[in-house]
This record gives structure tokens, C-alpha cells and sequence, in this order.
């Protein structure tokens, strides 16, 4: 494990002297399991481990600093439903003494958000420090399946997203929620666009961050494609919003509207709304896209080579048609 009492009571800051970080060791493991390890890849997680029950060097101290954070408020949040609930010959019990008793709901739900928030924002700033410094101090990290997972798609973070969507919030939690739909809407789309000789080619050079100076240029444009589209097909399956503690789900039955957990729910009319306007932004973002491929087609010779190539740039506007080059759910 990557976590040991003091470092726990370091980051958690309030923790009563009483507290036995064994109470909570098999959670850190589970977390450590679910969260961290799919980021480092088994080899980095195995040598952290290693240095850090002996003596870190630099390198290894600053990323095992930014593991903590997210590995302490995860684990936290998962050992906070149940920390004072013990099990009896006569039931499930809550344990109360003189000087302490058990927070009121709301409060327990608000420090589940906060810690939830922290641990997410965390695994993000993980991610964004690995990438940085990877090359130079963990080099074999950049062939692990540890960085073919986090550079699966075209938008890698939550941070990325939110450049795009500002409702994601640079939630990790939230990314979590809609990457399946990301990354289902990116493989469908975007070879529709650039065709599939170019998609390729650019997610293998996108996972190697060595993106062709013409390549690069078509990125913005794509994460908006793909972003806004990604987000609207949530709002239709899952109606994300920002309720991370609940799973970011909200009821958008158009004959109901009230409040859950004392969040606003919205009504179906708004929900549709906000489905038709992000559909709408990631047209336009798919026209730019196919706009900059016919500006300078010689620089895209995959793309020149495929059936999706004319000679006369064709008209994008909405006709749903199957040969059309814009996508369309």
C-alpha cells in the first residue's frame, strides 16, 4: 500500500486520537486496487510499493505525493458509511459515546460530496503530473498498459472535458460516468469524418504524444465534436449533473420535477433543451472539422486517398443522409 497512518492522518487532517489506521487498511487496498492501479500499470504500482516502506528517491517521493491525496479521501469516503456502524447478535448497531455522536444526515452527505470531489480531483492531477514527468523519470510507464488506458480516447481528462463542457466541472467522477458514451461517440463519429485510415493513424500517434503538426491542428475540433455529443447522449441516458455523491443521476421524466436530496431536479423540457443545443455545438464543431480537411487536403493524404474524399467540398447542412459526413445519432 501507498498509505500508512501518519501519511493518512496527514491528508485527512481531521481524525479523532482515537482512530486505528488498521480500521480502514483493507479499504486502502480496495481503493488502491480499483483507482490507482489502473493508472500506474502493475510494474510502477509493484516498484512505488517497494520504495516506499524503504527510501524513495526524489522522483518517486513526488508522484507517491500525489497518489496520497486520492488514495486518503477515496478511502475515506468508502470507510464513512460505515465507520460507526458495528454488527451485534441483535443487529446492525451505531456506536454513540459520551463525547461523540453520529453526524446529522446532511452533514454526512456533504462530507461524502467533499471527500468524493478531493479524491476525484486528485486522481486527475495524478494523471496530469504522470504524463509530465513520465518521460523523465518513469519512462517504462509509457509503454504500460497503465498509459494505454489513460490515453484510451481523445479526451483523456476531466479537465479536457470541462475546456469543452464547463457543466462537467473538471469532475473525475463525472468523466468517469460518461467515458463509455465518449468513447463509443469518438469511434463513431470521428472515422465517419477524417475516415478510418486517419483515425488510426492519429490515435497511434496521440498515445505516443507524437501528433503530426497537421494532425494537431484537427484535435480541438474533434474533442468539441466529440465532447458536446458525448455529453448529450449522457443527458439522454443518464441525466448527468453535477450530484457526484448520487452517481450525477437525475430523473428527466417530463412529468416530474421537484427535488431529490435536496437537488433540483429538472424538468424534461430543460433536459431537452440542453440535449438539442450540445448536439447542435458538436455539429458545428464537426463542420469546422471537415471545413479544415478541404482547406488543406494535401496535408491529409490518408484522409485524400478514402472513399470520404470529393474533388468539390460537399454541403454539411442536416439532411440525416447515410453518405453524409457529418455524424448524427
Amino acid at each position: 500500500m501507498l498509505l500508512n497512518d501518519a501519511d493518512f492522518k496527514q491528508q485527512m487532517g481531521s481524525v479523532s486520537a482515537g482512530f486505528t489506521f488498521s480500521k480502514i487498511a483493507k479499504d486502502v487496498e480496495r481503493v488502491q486496487s480499483k483507482f490507482i492501479q489502473p493508472i500506474l500499470g502493475d510494474t510502477l504500482l509493484a516498484s512505488l510499493e517497494t520504495a516506499y516502506v524503504a527510501t524513495p528517491s526524489e522522483a518517486e517521493q513526488k508522484l507517491i505525493d500525489k497518489i496520497q491525496p486520492a488514495l486518503a479521501h477515496l478511502t475515506q469516503w468508502v470507510y464513512q458509511r460505515k465507520g460507526n456502524v458495528i454488527q451485534t447478535d441483535q443487529g446492525t448497531m451505531v456506536q454513540i459515546t459520551s463525547d461523540l455522536k453520529p453526524a446529522f444526515q446532511w452533514q454526512n452527505r456533504d462530507y461524502r460530496r467533499s471527500l468524493l470531489s478531493i479524491g476525484w480531483q486528485a486522481l486527475d492531477e495524478l494523471i496530469e503530473y504522470l504524463e509530465k514527468v513520465a518521460a523523465d523519470d518513469f519512462p517504462d510507464w509509457l509503454t504500460s498498459e497503465g498509459c494505454t488506458l489513460v490515453r484510451e480516447h481523445f479526451i483523456p481528462t476531466a479537465k479536457i472535458f470541462t475546456d469543452y463542457v464547463a457543466k462537467m466541472q473538471g469532475s473525475r467522477y463525472q468523466y468517469q460516468q460518461v467515458k463509455a458514451t465518449m468513447g463509443r461517440v469518438e469511434k463513431k463519429m470521428i472515422p465517419s469524418i477524417i475516415s478510418q485510415s486517419l483515425y488510426d493513424q492519429m490515435k497511434t500517434e496521440d498515445k505516443a504524444d507524437s501528433l503530426t503538426t497537421a494532425n494537431a491542428k484537427l484535435m480541438d475540433n474533434i474533442r468539441g465534436a466529440i465532447a458536446h455529443m458525448a455529453w448529450a447522449e449522457a443527458l439522454i441516458d443518464l441525466t448527468v449533473d453535477v450530484d457526484e455523491e448520487n452517481g450525477g443521476l437525475l430523473v428527466h421524466n417530463s412529468s416530474f420535477a421537484g427535488t431529490v436530496d435536496g437537488q433540483t431536479v429538472a424538468a424534461g423540457g430543460t433536459l431537452s433543451a440542453m440535449v438539442d443545443r450540445h448536439q447542435a455545438i458538436s455539429r458545428e464543431y464537426q463542420e469546422s472539422l471537415w471545413d479544415q480537411l478541404y482547406a488543406a487536403p494535401d496535408d491529409y493524404p490518408l484522409w485524400k486517398a478514402s472513399d470520404l474524399y470529393e474533388e468539390e467540398q460537399p454541403s454539411t447542412e442536416v439532411k440525416n443522409e447515410k453518405d453524409s459526413g457529418i455524424f448524427y445519432f
